[in-house]
């Protein structure tokens, strides 16, 4: 878990990537990318984007949101699943 207001740290899922050629991470990082399927961007979402190009991951989520407050008609998709290349 990433809290909404701090910079992503992704020291502990480099880690794990680069310690296993199967892996399979789900997590609430914040992050809001377009590109991860949310409508706006942030520094964690660029971040994580640059992560997962730069280390042959997928991100497995479909199109569904995972953060909804149906008072404000917003919806997010901040809970991610990111797997090895090689697991899929």
């Amino acid at each position: 878990y990433n809290p909404p207001n701090k910079q992503l740290n992704l020291e502990y899922i480099n880690r794990i990537v680069k310690a296993n050629e199967l892996f399979l991470i789900c997590c609430d990082l914040n992050a809001k990318s377009e590109i991860l399927g949310n409508s706006n961007n942030n520094e964690n979402g660029n971040i994580l984007v640059d992560f997962i190009n730069h280390n042959d991951c997928l991100l497995l989520n479909n199109e569904e949101s995972t953060y909804i407050e149906p008072n404000r008609n917003y919806e997010q998709r901040l809970d991610l699943v990111i797997a090895s290349t090689s697991i899929y």
